[in-house]
């Protein structure tokens, strides 16, 4: 007798390999000494979320630890990378200079005749050494005169210890 008999069968699936890996966020702009936490997910080839340990690395631009924690210290591009399986994501990170921690004037000393002038440079950077762009207005104190742009004048003999002072505006 073939009358109504049914059996269960249950089929249990899991993910497979891992196939591809994404990191958030994708692309980034930060500030050196600023920190950002990246965050991997492994997808097998029907996206399917694959669960795994991640190995981070970066090809410059700061410090990133197992965690996918970044610390940024140098200015420019970079790349971040997480592997599994053999697997590896990226993820684009900018880092822009922090800013004006130190100014440097070169030259740092000069040796001039009365009605010589010296035309004299000044460069911001950040407290991990990233240049800054800044604009500079330069002030000059016992009677010589500099120009906006950096020229000194010299007009009194002596042994001179001048000081120029700059104050900056970030670009």
């Amino acid at each position: 007798d073939l009358s109504n008999h049914a059996a269960n069968a249950f089929v249990i699936v899991g993910p497979g390999e891992t196939h591809t890996i994404e990191i958030s966020p994708a692309i980034l702009t930060i500030t050196a000494g600023d920190e950002q936490l990246f965050n991997a997910t492994a997808y097998d080839i029907f996206s399917n979320q694959v669960s795994v340990a991640f190995t981070w690395w970066t090809n410059g631009g700061g410090v990133l630890f197992v965690s996918g924690l970044f610390s940024a210290t140098t200015a420019g591009t970079w790349t971040v990378f997480a592997n599994a399986s053999g697997v590896t994501g990226t993820a684009t990170i900018t880092v822009d200079p922090g800013p004006v921690a130190a100014i440097t004037i070169t030259p740092g000393t000069a040796t001039l005749a009365a009605g010589d002038d010296q035309a004299f440079d000044a460069t911001a950077y950040d407290a991990y050494g990233n240049e800054v762009s800044a604009t500079f207005t330069w002030e000059c104190s016992g009677g010589e005169t500099i120009t906006g742009a950096g020229l000194f004048s010299a007009t009194t003999t002596g042994t001179w210890a001048r000081r120029m002072r700059l104050r900056t505006r970030p670009t």
